[in-house]
This record gives structure tokens, sequence and C-alpha cells, in this order.
């Protein structure tokens, strides 16, 4: 049997994934707006080693290697695996509400009849 309270708990954990999601979601997007910035910091520095003598191609290849690119690389990763994470847990979590409201409606209907 579903209860009131039952219910009453998974929206409150309905709320905190919400919040926990949103806030994963603003981290990965940030992190992803600033790569091209990282990239072009490295491509900028690289270009000053070679005294301006290489191509833009083979600048960001060598950006794209650098240890900083990499760790920028990591961390969106990471922030990406923890957003998909809440995301699933939300998703996850709305489901099982509708579910419990569902099976609420037909154990009311099912003692009316009786």
């Amino acid at each position: 049997m579903v209860t009131k309270e039952q219910l009453i708990a998974n929206a409150a954990e309905i709320k905190r994934l919400g919040n926990l999601l949103a806030e994963a979601k603003g981290k990965f997007h940030n992190l992803k707006e600033i790569g091209s910035d990282i990239l072009a910091t490295g491509m900028s520095e690289i270009d000053k080693i070679m005294t301006g003598k290489t191509s833009e191609a083979k600048l960001e290849r060598y950006a794209r290697s650098s240890d900083e690119w990499g760790k920028y690389q990591v961390g969106l990763n990471y922030a990406r695996q923890e957003f998909l994470k809440l995301d699933a847990q939300y998703t996850s979590a709305c489901i099982l509400q509708e579910t419990l409201r569902s099976i609420l409606s037909l154990e009311k209907t099912e003692m009316s009849i009786l």
C-alpha cells in the first residue's frame, strides 16, 4: 500500500535531486564554454615560443596536446559524468513518483469498488 508519506518523501527527493542536477548542469556548461578560451590561450603561448612561424592548425594540435588542455578535458568529462548521473537519478525519481501516484489511485479505486 502506498502512503502519503512515501509520496511526500519522494517529492522531497525529487526537489533535492533537481537542485543538484541544476548545479551540475551549470558547472558542465560553464566548463564547456571556457574550453575555447583555454585552447586559444594555449595556442597563443605556443605561438610566442615558436616566434609566429607555425600554422594555426599546428598551433591547435600543440595546444590540444598540452597538460593544461588534458586537465581541462578530465575536468569536463568529470562534470559531464556528474551531470548525466544526476539526470538519470532525477528521471528515475520522477518515474517512481508517477508510479506511486498511479498505484495510490488504483488502490483508491479498488477500495471504492469494495
